[in-house]
């Protein structure tokens, strides 16, 4: 009935008793019965859970006999099913003895490997199959899936006889591989299991079996593709798994030779049977969509055997003998170069290297590698393509350097002195070929950064991205180091490469978007210091001059806001040129506004974003104080209400604007000019404050408007977009409005605390979120974020504490005297910031300690009387509000009273015990600090000592706190390095186990658990050590509860 879809009365009430069934404690004791009794697939499945949570949750508690007759049970039923077809109870049974596995090997089991390999010898195809994949499936157990699952050490002693019985898996699989096909040995799963375990069995091992060696052979004996692909998986596994540093029994001697031997076979057959030097890898994956998975295959092969073993490649093909490899601290290839060079024989000719039999193969698997590339749309491919190709640059980049590491930056005045070994720069040569490959295909694919918020739609049509597209985003930055070093290789490919491009895009026929773009994003990408400052202007002038030509003749709205974002993101990255001249810098600003004005929102969106970058990056260079600049800047300025009209509307553009003007500001060197220019730039948000508070003169209700809130709204944040580009200088725009601001919230609180505590706790809630008073209090944390903007910026603390602090405390006093519906977070973020930048100079007086007071006490006060998961943005206002205390301010925790400071741990502990993930993280990352604040208060550990101690280890327990495992260990760490010198010759504290017992968990072996805690006291523990001790606790505990 349980299945019966057609009668779902039937069904709900045969899943209510099944449930119920289940729930039963006993209930897996007729697990058995039910699957040998059952005719039915899905019972059976039903019996199959039984079993499952029996052996995962019970194994350990029941009888060695009850234990052998179940295990003799799921063998028996192994063995009976896998003498047929592959099926889902096949698999079910399969992963109930991995389960059982788990507790019994090799401690109970220890000879599991060895029989298995026997029975897979012994039996016939199908048997053979499914213990291969039994042997998989234990590999990922032990060392894929044991974290969380599996005690470390227990863990330990799994991997140690796994790897101990290596030898006699892989004269299974190489016996496999030799056999006769028409004997149908389960080749594919055999490669699976080596795939599997090939990483974790010591190099030396695999390299004396001869495994590789059968793969290979076994890559050109089929006409389909799943073999060669599981070969190639094979390989690559082995390969991957090797260190950066090679170990000598891989990098000389024969294993080194099997190596480089085992990479030409496999380029021969790949070349031979699969893919041809020509293949198009895009067509062949469109003629079959599987074939993603072998060209993802061929792909990593190549790119881990050319990111190990490139080097010896390179050796070999020039002769190279291997003790000569380290002539000049040089590659092998590059010092036979060097040696050839200083015998006279000068350099080798890199056009007779690259047609040498061995260079080929390495022209040919690069050439390879270079067309997968291309597979553009398949992003896991590209992307480790791609990776790929960065760290080849930046190995041929360093060596073009000679030892002189590779950041991107080459100044002028030194590239022509860069020391450059001849076989060096022909090695770059060697490769170039290939890399002018890569480059295109990295130009023409290169993905759409931050900054360009304009993207076209697929029917044409150039909008403004509304959503982030943070993938693409990332892979910007990684696509932008890519070219950077590979232009850095060859500078003059790439720019021909670009500028051409570019000058295709002036015939209509070929004008395109999706090409018109990648190629300015590209060239924005080789901006500051990677070619010469003459380089660099010819080469963004030519840029320049082909996209502006392109926006003056496209007529479109579309193809001009293309063509606009091109410019805008051109002209932003080239922050050194546009420093070098003056009149360049200024035309582009103009140009920036002239783009604000724009019917097209993403373009007048765009321009005010670039503004602000060009702002950040060469505010200096504007605010110089030369007249014609000084003129410059106070026509922008006094222009501000014209330039920006198209954009008033929005508050959001308008604010990045006026931050970006504050910027420039800030970089004047004059005062009295810098307060001139900030006057002239704030002469119409003033003008309109003045005219509000002229309303309120005749009637305070004035400023209770809706449309006149809104108006005050635009001005604030105008306000505090000035104030963070300009800090302390700001404090001149402040003096004007700062009486009017308390004056407002002192009103505004007013109006607040009237209508939400003129009921009953319900209706102040109600009253709360209605549109009006949302409006209001909108207003009013605008006026608070300003201040505490100010305060994060101002550099003037003399100023802030004398005559800032004394206004703010009618604020305080709101807070603390109203119910908490009327309060503001953004008020304890105010408080919070003003700790922060005057720390413990805040109690140098008397009226800063009451000050303080009035800060901490009433907000742990109110906090303690919230239920535990009560959350909220007050509640993560008043836990920074905490760690602010604790980071800057630590002596204000002796200034309160004791039942405070009790209290303010208590709210430390039910923060990181709690259900909000913001506050755990505070929570616990403030107690850790404030453990370390106070590590010479001894009395003060030893009284919290246990308290502490049992709330940590009762986050660490709780499964919903994994995100903060760490920092509760790291606070565990400190307590248990601390007990020895705290308790001598004292109280000796709980012990772990009797911590465990006190939280509710009985039924756990105390044994082990003594043993966690002699791994967490240990000297050389560490943190990670603790880590690793308290996740041994977890699966303990959770083992007995269950």
């Amino acid at each position: 009935m349980t299945y019966d879809r057609t009668n779902t009365d039937a069904q709900n009430k045969a899943n209510e008793v099944l449930a119920a069934f289940r729930a039963h404690p006993d209930s897996w004791q007729y697990a058995v019965t039910i699957i040998q009794t059952s005719s039915n697939d899905f019972t059976r499945f039903f019996g199959l859970g039984l079993m499952e949570n029996m052996v995962r949750l019970r194994w350990k508690s029941l009888p060695d006999e009850l234990s052998a007759k179940i295990k003799a049970f799921i063998l028996e039923a192994i063995t009976h099913y896998s003498q047929g077809p592959e099926t889902p109870i096949l698999r079910k049974f399969d992963m109930l003895l991995i389960y059982i596995l788990r507790h019994d090997f090799p401690t109970k089991w220890p000879t599991f490997i060895e029989e298995l390999v026997e029975g897979a010898k012994t039996g016939g195809p199908s048997v053979c199959r499914n213990n291969l994949l039994l042997l998989q499936l234990l590999v990922e157990e032990v060392f894929d899936f044991s974290t969380g699952h599996i005690r470390s050490r227990a863990a330990a002693l799994m991997k140690a006889s796994f790897m101990a019985n290596g030898d006699k898996v892989l004269s299974l699989i190489i016996q496999i591989l030799r056999s006769d096909a028409s004997l149908g040995l389960p080749l594919l799963q055999s490669l699976h299991t080596l795939t599997a375990f090939i990483k974790h069995v010591p190099h030396n091992v695999i390299l004396s079996s001869g495994v590789f060696q059968e793969v290979v052979g076994r890559i050109s004996l089929t006409s389909g593709m799943q073999l060669p692909m599981c070969c190639l998986d094979a390989l690559s596994a082995f390969i991957s798994s090797l260190p950066t540093e090679l170990p000598p029994s891989v990098s000389s001697g024969l294993a080194l030779e099997t190596i480089l031997d085992m990479h030409d076979s496999v380029l021969q057959m790949v070349l031979s049977n699969i893919c041809p030097m020509d293949t198009d890898f895009n067509a062949i994956i469109d003629q079959d969509p599987d074939n993603v998975s072998l060209v993802n295959s061929l792909g990593r092969f190549l790119v881990a055997f050319y990111s190990h073993f490139l080097v010896h490649l390179e050796a070999r093909m020039v002769g190279v003998k291997e003790e000569k490899q380290t002539i000049l601290g040089l590659d092998p290839a590059i010092a036979a170069l060097a040696s050839s060079a200083r015998k006279g024989s000068g350099p080798l000719d890199v056009s007779q290297l690259r047609s040498s039999p061995a260079a080929l193969t390495i022209v040919s698997g690069l050439t390879m590698l270079s067309a997968i590339t291309k597979v553009t749309d398949v992003d896991f491919i590209f992307h480790a393509m791609v990776d790929f190709w960065y760290s080849f640059g930046q190995s041929l980049a360093r060596s073009a350097k000679n030892g002189v590491g590779l950041g991107g930056v080459v100044s002028s005045g030194r590239q022509n002195a860069v020391s450059i070994v001849r076989g060096n720069q022909q090695r770059i040569q060697f490769y170039d070929p290939t890399l002018c490959e890569v480059r295109r295909t990295v130009i023409s694919n290169m993905p759409r950064p931050e900054e360009v918020i304009i993207t076209v739609t697929d029917d044409g049509q150039a909008i403004r991205e509304r959503l982030q597209d943070v993938d693409s985003m990332a892979q910007y930055d990684v696509m932008k180091k890519v070219l950077r070093v590979l232009s850095f290789l060859n500078l003059k490919d790439t720019i021909s490469i670009i500028e051409g491009g570019l000058q295709a895009m002036a015939n209509p026929q070929l004008f395109d978007y999706n090409v018109l773009r990648p190629l300015s994003w590209a060239a924005g990408a080789l901006s500051n210091n990677l070619m010469p400052q003459q380089t660099e202007n010819a080469f963004l002038m030519s840029t320049l001059h082909s996209l502006i030509n392109l926006t003056d003749y496209k007529v479109t709205v579309a193809d001009k806001a293309v063509a606009a974002s091109c410019v805008m993101y051109v002209c932003a990255s080239f922050s050194r040129f546009l420093n070098s001249s003056d009149n360049f810098l200024r035309t582009v600003i103009l140009k920036l506004v002239q783009f604000m004005h724009e019917s097209h929102e993403g373009v007048k969106e765009m321009a005010v974003d670039t503004f602000l970058t060009i702002a950040e990056r060469c505010s200096r260079t504007l605010a110089l104080a030369t007249s014609d600049k000084t003129e410059f800047l106070s026509t922008l300025f006094a222009n501000t209400a014209t330039n920006t009209e198209k954009i008033a509307g929005n508050r959001d553009l308008l604010t990045v604007y006026f931050r970006a003007c504050g910027l420039i500001i800030a970089s004047i060197q004059s005062s009295q000019l810098r307060d001139q220019m900030l006057l002239s730039l704030m002469h119409t948000p003033n003008q309109e404050w003045k005219a509000i508070m002229a309303g309120t003169q005749q009637d305070i209700q004035y400023v209770l408007d809706p449309k006149v809130i809104e108006r005050l709204n635009t001005i604030l944040a105008v306000n505090k977009a000035v104030c963070e580009g300009l800090g302390t200088p700001f404090t001149v725009q402040l003096v004007e409005i700062f009486l009017d601001l308390i004056q407002m919230v002192v009103f505004y609180n007013k109006v607040i605390s009237q209508k939400i505590e003129s009921g009953s706790a319900a209706e102040a809630m109600l009253n709360a979120n209605t549109t009006h008073i949302r409006l209001i209090r909108a207003c009013k944390r605008e006026i608070l974020s300003l201040f505490t903007v100010f305060v994060e910026k101002t550099g003037d603390l003399n100023t802030l504490y004398n005559s800032l602090l004394p206004k703010l405390f009618p604020l305080l006093e709101f807070f603390n005297g109203h119910v908490e519906a009327a309060k503001e977070s953004e008020t304890l973020s105010l408080f919070s910031a003003v700790i922060k930048r005057l720390r413990d100079g805040l109690l140098a007086s008397d009226s800063g300690k009451q000050l303080f007071s009035m800060i901490v006490v009433p907000s742990i006060t109110a906090m303690q009387a919230r239920q535990i998961g009560e959350a909220g943005d007050l509640s993560r206002a008043v836990y920074q509000m905490m760690h602010s205390v604790v980071t800057h301010c630590p002596k204000g925790l002796f200034v309160i009273p004791n039942e405070a400071f009790n209290a303010f741990l208590e709210i430390l502990v039910r923060g990181f015990q709690g259900s909000d993930q913001t506050i755990n993280q505070t929570a616990v990352e403030t107690l850790y600090t404030l453990l370390t604040r106070l590590e010479s208060r001894r009395d003060f550990l030893a009284h919290f000592y246990q308290s502490l101690y049992a709330s940590l280890i009762s986050a660490a327990l709780d499964t919903l706190h994994t995100h903060i495992s760490t920092h509760v260990a790291k606070c565990v760490h400190f307590l248990v390095s601390h007990a020895p010198s705290l308790f001598q010759g004292g109280t000796v504290p709980a012990s772990l186990a009797q911590t465990v017992q006190s939280l509710g968990y009985q039924h756990f072996d105390q044994a082990l658990v003594a043993e966690i805690e002699a791994e967490m006291s240990a000297p050389d523990a560490g943190i990670e050590g603790v880590v690793t001790a308290i996740g041994d606790l977890v699966i303990i505990v959770k083992e007995a509860t269950l």
